[in-house]
């Protein structure tokens, strides 16, 4: 732990994206709406009347980018998520920086898009996610919300659904183990730490609300989806409403 602690001040010297250049990813969000928004209108085109509409394309384009290249950085990563809290430094990746601002882009679309599909759960998902970027953007740590998308990675599955039913198989596993095994353990570890008195947290109390509350915001989503994939799988159900899983 000191060891880590006295490498801190080498971290803020570490190459890192310039601010200026910064302020200009902020037209990615802007861009990703608007393009998970054609995508989607793009996919449902020439759609008869009362044809069922497909709802996987933009969830799933989405799923692609954050899921693979979260899990790039995660692995790939020399720090824990606590770790990179503490050192207080900007992203020194322009993929960790951009992924979450395409996921912001993205919450705005689900959330407009679940309030016109009457779906409350998804509007609250949408609506946590945006508002939880939008906080860690305004003071350029975007960067933090790599290990929360690292949930996404079981939605490529749950998105390939309408290929064959199987892919729920894949899905739900990968549904437990990220939602329920390791972001519960990565963010758990931010807990256990967060309130030891040798451990300076720059967040202060305002992002420690933020981020144990959005932590708990989550896990009850989270579990309550997967009791659902759990009644789906006892079933053999497949063919739910859009409402009854995450996207």
């Amino acid at each position: 732990m000191s060891e880590f602690l006295l490498q801190q001040e080498d971290d803020q010297e570490s190459e890192q994206i310039p601010a200026e250049m910064n302020k200009g990813l902020f037209l990615i969000p802007v861009v990703s709406a608007i393009g998970f928004k054609i995508v989607h209108e793009y996919c449902n085109y020439g759609l008869a009347p009362g044809e069922k509409r497909n709802d996987t394309c933009s969830p799933l384009l989405h799923a692609l980018l954050t899921g693979i290249g979260s899990n790039y950085l995660f692995h790939t990563s020399e720090k824990t998520w606590w770790e990179k809290i503490i050192s207080d430094a900007p992203s020194d990746s322009y993929l960790a920086s951009i992924l979450p601002l395409i996921s912001w882009g993205y919450s705005a679309y689900e959330f407009h898009d679940s309030f016109n599909q009457g779906s409350t759960e998804f509007m609250i998902h949408g609506g946590g996610m945006f508002l939880t970027i939008s906080l860690l953007a305004s003071q350029n740590k975007q960067h933090l919300f790599i290990e929360p998308l690292l949930m996404e990675t079981s939605q490529i599955f749950y998105n390939l659904r309408r290929v064959h039913r199987n892919f729920m198989y894949p899905f739900a596993a990968l549904f437990f183990i990220y939602r329920w095994g390791i972001f519960p353990y990565i963010w758990g570890q931010y807990i256990q730490n967060v309130y030891r008195k040798d451990i300076h947290f720059p967040l202060e109390k305002t992002g420690n609300f933020l981020m144990i509350g959005g932590g708990l915001l989550s896990h009850s989503l989270n579990f309550y989806w997967g009791s659902k994939i759990l009644k789906i799988l006892l079933t053999g159900d497949f063919h739910q409403p859009k409402a009854s899983v995450p996207q």
